[in-house]
């Protein structure tokens, strides 16, 4: 998968990565077909704060072209960054792309009848396609819930949904500005220096709360803050 945003000229956009540690696993999804060897499963975060509504568009954008990205037996899980528990954790959206038509089977199949089926599949695709990005629209234009940024809450939600998987991979994307908001922290106000993110890293692994993420290809975009200095402290803790 590419980059999915651009730099903006007081923001950033960067790869994130996390460590792992002890994460509850849930129950392995039974799947009753065999998925292809190249199958993802697409998890998006999408910031719904206020110090996010100019990038809106932006996020528009990346989701279009994650859209472009995914094939049958693909996975799409979206919802809100959440302060919600990993326990009480319901995806606003959570579909698999449909299988395309099988090729046409000159021994077997009538032709006319074929491009009649053919024609239903298309437009069954691009009314699947055109739901999604009608509930992107209406997630990202609705009221926020939450009174809290709560990144870290929604890594651990999407380590579990990665952790449920055993047989697609691991696609992560956070659209935010990645500034924490919530009981763990204030990021426009604490200095998040080494020693701060060294503590806090090993105060979740202390209490296994850390999120396995050490499969998972992980994205942001719009990533962003006052100032560069800021913006380059936020960008080294994730």
């Amino acid at each position: 998968m590419n980059k999915l945003g651009t730099v903006r000229p007081a923001g950033l956009l960067f790869l994130a990565t996390c460590l792992l540690s002890g994460c509850e696993q849930l129950s392995k999804l039974d799947h009753q077909r065999s998925l292809p060897a190249t199958a993802k499963v697409v998890v998006v975060f999408l910031d719904r704060s206020g110090s996010t509504a100019s990038d809106r568009d932006l996020y528009r954008q990346a989701v279009s072209k994650i859209l472009t990205k995914m094939h049958a037996g693909d996975r799409l899980v979206i919802s809100p960054i959440t302060a919600t528990s990993s326990a009480d954790f319901v995806a606003s959206l959570d579909r698999e792309f449909p299988e395309p038509l099988p090729t046409m089977d000159i021994l077997f199949d009538n032709e006319l009848e074929y491009e009649e089926r053919a024609k239903r599949k298309k437009e069954e695709i691009r009314a699947f396609l055109t739901e999604l990005r009608q509930h992107v629209d209406s997630v990202l234009d609705g009221e926020s819930k939450s009174p809290r940024t709560a990144i870290i809450e929604s890594l651990r939600i999407a380590a579990q949904v990665f952790a449920a998987e055993d047989k697609r991979k691991g696609v992560l994307v956070l659209m935010s500005d990645m500034i924490e908001e919530s009981d763990f922290g204030d990021f426009d106000r604490l200095s998040v220096n080494d020693s701060f993110t060294t503590k806090e890293i090993e105060r979740q692994r202390a209490a296994r709360v850390l999120p396995d993420l050490s499969r998972v290809k992980i994205y942001v975009v719009g990533a962003h803050a006052k100032s560069p200095d800021r913006a380059a402290a936020i960008e080294h803790f994730w």
